[in-house]
């Protein structure tokens, strides 16, 4: 069987002669854990300095099963914090964390380390709804094994519930969940002794359709938080949860009498937006040449990371537009607003702008932007709700 130094040796050459210009390669997965098999393959995390998008690729490299997660810094951010982390789920930060730094250690390889190890040991929580939710699910399920009618359903059932189940007890116990055979890894993982009793339950469970060892199990687990939940449960959608119907807006005659239906969606993420969009898009490149327009957040954070001011916008060749602006009111005259846009400025700079530009209302802050040098380009009298409004720039 394969060694670790094997593996070691391979990835090296694979940088060498794959990823010439990655920065960093982990090593992660089984043949860390000294479990490789002959069916394993090496599990490996690519830093790029920079990349257009992450991206996953499998493949034969010298006889041997290649598992790769292709990233950039900002990339491997975003998987770790939207992706991973949300799904309670995080593999990529375990596998940084774990894994051996190839092809020697660097700091950027410490900065990761220690973004991983501040995920994995902030540990998942869930609030009231979330368990209710998990309770109701698995109450569903166990009612439904019950009263499987064949030997299909109950497969069904037990392969569904064998995961409901374990992610509820390990979530309730604090701790992060896995994605198929890592699943009971992470049971074992927190209680060897529970991981072992939840295998037989099952176990018998697929042969004995009385289960008792099942039944025991799944009850010991939701009566510490609250028991089995179906009557009474209630779940709230989110209100954004709607998409309204295009409606019919009557039709459009063109010069040739062709008829046009004119349709009307009360929605500003749609479709046909896109299509616009990209239609106004590739108008532009054909007078202009490509350009790219860069969406931004700059951003004020306390301790216990709740935003208390910041900035967006966008910026696009030379021109930097800003969006909004916000300072928690207790916070302002303490000189921040002046702060937060003079580093807008110098971030806008480094990004080739020469002018941004901002628009504020009569009950908003055009003597402040006017302190800052910012002019009065426009006047529109019947802005928002009736307000003068201002649209003002400022050269940089």
């Amino acid at each position: 069987m394969p060694s670790l130094e094997d593996a070691i040796k391979i990835i090296k050459k694979l940088h060498q002669t794959k990823y010439p210009e990655a920065l960093i390669i982990f090593l992660a997965g089984s043949i860390t854990r000294n479990e490789f098999t002959a069916k394993s393959d090496l599990d490996i995390i690519i830093i790029f300095p920079t990349l257009v998008n992450a991206y996953r690729e499998a493949f034969l490299f010298e006889g041997w099963m290649i598992d790769a997660f292709v990233h950039d810094e900002s990339t491997l951010n975003y998987f770790f914090n939207e992706v991973d982390k949300t799904s309670l789920s995080p593999g990529l930060p375990s596998m940084v964390y774990e894994g051996i730094e190839l092809p020697t250690k660097t700091s950027l390889g410490d900065k990761l380390k220690k973004q991983a190890a501040e995920i994995l040991q902030a540990k998942p929580s869930l609030d009231a709804q979330q368990f209710a939710n998990r309770r109701f699910f698995l109450t569903d399920l166990l009612d439904d094994l019950a009263g499987s009618r064949n030997q299909d359903e109950r497969l069904a059932i037990l392969q569904e519930l064998y995961r409901q189940l374990g992610e509820f007890y390990l979530l309730a116990n604090g701790q992060w969940i896995g994605t198929g055979k890592n699943l009971i890894g992470a049971i074992q993982k927190h209680d060897q002794k529970f991981a072992e009793a939840y295998s037989q339950a099952f176990t018998e469970a697929y042969s004995d359709p009385s289960q008792p060892k099942l039944d025991k199990l799944a009850l010991s687990i939701l009566n510490q938080h609250g028991g089995k939940l179906w009557a009474g449960y209630h779940s709230d959608a989110p209100q954004h949860f709607k998409k309204e119907l295009p409606k019919n807006f009557g039709e459009l005659i063109d010069k040739n009498q062709k008829k046009y239906p004119l349709i009307l969606e009360e929605a500003d993420n749609t479709q046909a937006a896109a299509d616009i969009l990209a239609g106004v898009r590739s108008h532009n490149i054909t007078h202009l040449g490509i350009y790219h327009r860069k969406h931004f957040v700059l951003y004020l954070q306390d301790e216990h990371k709740k935003t208390f001011a910041g900035l967006t916008g966008e910026y696009l060749e030379t021109l930097c537009t800003v969006h909004l602006v916000w300072i928690e009111e207790k916070l302002r005259g303490l000189n921040i607003g002046t702060e937060l846009l003079l580093k807008l400025e110098e971030y806008i700079k480094n990004k080739g702008c020469t002018t941004i530009q901002l628009d504020t209302t009569e009950f908003q802050a055009r003597p402040f932007y006017e302190k800052l040098g910012y002019v009065v380009v426009a006047t529109l009298p019947k802005g928002f709700k009736g307000h003068v409004q201002w649209v003002m720039r400022k050269e940089v």
